[in-house]
């Protein structure tokens, strides 16, 4: 879409829509590494992958997605790896558990 301005055109950016972005924690692996999938649009498609826990924060921050556990086990795996001594104070203590959209 353009626009003509005072002789210059002018770019708009195309209308903003709401795009599906989940993260399903699925455990925790060597004590170091999270282990999630990645629903980018289609709840029906997912890329598993595996990153640092410094990482994984990041990766979710930038892309903006809700984060949700495959299990309470995957919940708390990932409480202690966040917060070794207090996993209660993990600031992944009360992410919710994966509820498949069906």
């Amino acid at each position: 879409m353009h626009e003509a301005q005072s002789g210059t055109v002018r770019r708009l950016a195309p209308p903003a829509r709401e795009i599906y972005r989940r993260v399903r924690v699925t455990g925790i692996r060597r004590a170091r590494y999270v282990e999630f999938d990645y629903v980018h649009g289609d709840p029906d498609l997912a890329v598993e992958l595996v990153m640092p826990l410094a990482a994984f924060d990041t990766f979710c921050t930038e892309q903006h997605c809700a984060i949700a556990a495959a299990s309470p086990e995957a919940r708390a795996a990932l409480s202690r790896l966040d917060h070794p001594l207090h996993p209660r104070s993990s600031r992944f203590a009360s992410i919710a558990i994966w509820e498949s959209p069906e």
